[in-house]
């Protein structure tokens, strides 16, 4: 089994659903057409994520990657925030922060997708490297 795409949407107390994201606020629903495990090879294609931190459907039509965001609460206000303030620290956008170069971007990019066990992930490291790209091309 890999858990290459694992995508950390359970809150770490396991249950509560006051974070109003991840499984606890998904309850019994499940679906087996509309629900996007991480565990599936196409997993990190239904999904964008935006520079503000946001996650979209790939394409924006997608049923089950539409289905998926909303009955997990991927863009609940409190998620949304955590994946931004980890889009400008790594990006160094912060206002007294001086943002990454490109070369160093490129390092990173590297850097991130080796992972070495068993160290953990960085958080939201996912949406890291899926904005690398974009920043290194210029699209930021």
């Amino acid at each position: 089994m890999s858990y290459r795409n694992l995508v950390a949407c359970f809150p770490a107390d396991g249950g509560d659903v006051s974070y109003g994201y991840g499984a606890p606020v998904k309850g019994g629903w499940w679906d087996e057409d509309l629900f996007l495990s991480p565990l599936e090879d196409d997993c990190a294609r239904r999904f964008t994520f935006t520079w503000q931190g946001k996650i979209r459907a790939n394409p924006t039509t997608h049923p089950a990657a539409t289905t998926t965001i909303k009955k997990l609460g991927l863009n609940t206000r409190g998620l949304v925030s955590m994946r931004r303030s980890a889009i400008k620290g790594f990006f160094g956008f912060g206002e007294k922060e001086i943002p990454i170069t490109v070369a160093q971007a490129r390092l990173l990019k590297t850097e991130l997708a080796r992972r070495r066990p068993p160290q953990p992930l960085r958080a939201f490291c996912f949406v890291l490297e899926q904005l690398l790209p974009k920043y290194i091309a210029g699209t930021v």
